[in-house]
Formats: C-alpha cells, structure tokens, sequence
C-alpha cells in the first residue's frame, strides 16, 4: 500500500477559535441561515485526479468537520463526522492511503 501525505497549514488562532466552539457545542454565528454551506475548506491534491477537502461546518449545535476523498471530482471515499481540528484525516482508496494533515 503506497501512502501519499499532504500538509496544510492551519492559522493557530483560527484552529483554536474552531476547536473552542466544537468543544462547547457553541455555533460559530448566533443566526445560522445556511448550514450547507462550509464555513472554510481546507483542500489537499495528491495527483491530477486525487484531492481531498477537509470542510468545516457550523450548526446549531457547533462547528463539525466533513471529510471527503475525490477522483475525478466524484465523491470516492467519506470519513464520518469529525470533531477535532488539528490532526491526521486518513482515507483509503484503491490500494492506497492519502492522509491529510492539518497543523
């Protein structure tokens, strides 16, 4: 199995901000109107055909992260919901593993 690794880095302020609100289950904006709508999307390529979004969402409930491995552009691989920022988000997909960093 190759494994493939992408970096991105994460403002400290901001990723704290963040994990502030989804630890308190507070929403980032007193009124949400658009709960389909990411607040910030973090996207890594691996190749021509291979990327990955990390996307943050806020909701009544607070901020939730959505984490989404894409060939060609269609959805291939869907992590479950996540509630920690900072980390490694790793998928599988046809034999190989791609993780995304966020730092």
């Amino acid at each position: 199995m190759k494994t493939l690794t992408k970096k991105i880095k994460v403002d400290k302020k901001y990723a704290k901000i963040i994990q502030n609100h989804i630890d308190k289950n507070k929403p980032l904006e007193e009124k949400i109107e658009h709960i389909d709508t990411p607040e910030k999307v973090f996207t890594a390529k691996f190749t021509k055909n291979i990327e990955a979004d990390i996307k943050i969402y806020d909701s009544k409930q607070g901020p939730w992260i959505d984490c989404i491995l894409f060939d060609n552009g269609n959805e291939a691989v869907l992590l479950d919901v996540q509630y920690v920022l900072l980390g490694n988000y790793p998928f599988e997909y046809k034999g190989n593993k791609y993780i995304v960093e966020l730092y």
